[in-house]
């Protein structure tokens, strides 16, 4: 991603909340999401398009300033929305292949409360950018952990690893080294 395009907010100016972003279907984990604010005794705001899935099964959970449904959030207002968040819940059911949403959330110092399925070990980093674990009740506690995170050496950590021009020159050198792998196969298959 461009972290350039992501903004920090200091600890201290961050509001009291945890922020859930994706899609309402029950694979996501935003039953999970309720449950942990719930746990952790944090407000948590919910923000995906509107569907069968919410209106079912999440809207009877809302309760002003405790559990709040903020609609779907456009381009242009998910920095606000994620930079003045406490942490973000991903609970994500299954494993996953990418979460880009992580990304954006650590680019704006927010640490990642995930379960540690599919890529989420290889983009968040435990006790640095966000706290794993494989039960409620880890993911609990990694809330109340989070709150020590420093900002600053979260959104450090995108910016070093997973920034868009570092991405693009390590694909464009792992193709280099493909291209010359093959010459050199090719090389010696000639000579033979």
């Amino acid at each position: 991603i461009n972290v350039d395009r992501f903004q920090i907010c200091p600890k201290e100016d961050k509001e009291n909340y945890l922020a859930f972003l994706g899609r309402f279907i029950p694979e996501k984990g935003p039953l999970e999401a309720v449950e942990l604010a719930e746990r952790a005794g944090m407000p948590l705001r919910m923000a995906a398009p509107e569907n069968d899935y919410f209106r079912e099964q999440l809207r009877p959970r809302l309760r002003p300033g405790v559990i709040d449904y903020v609609g779907e959030v456009k381009e242009s207002a998910k920095v606000d929305f994620l930079k003045n968040a406490r942490a973000l819940l991903y609970p994500v059911k299954r494993g996953e292949p990418f979460g880009l949403v992580l990304l954006e959330a650590m680019a704006c110092g927010v640490p990642v409360i995930a379960y540690e399925r599919g890529a989420v070990p290889e983009l968040v980093r435990h006790g640095v950018t966000g706290f794993l674990g494989s039960t409620l009740e880890e993911l609990a506690q990694g809330i109340l952990l989070s709150q020590e995170l420093d900002p600053q050496i979260i959104r450090n950590y995108v910016r070093e690893h997973f920034n868009h021009r570092l991405m693009v020159e390590r694909m464009e050198s792992l193709m280099q080294q493909i291209i010359d792998s093959r010459s050199v196969a090719g090389s010696h298959g000639a000579s033979s």
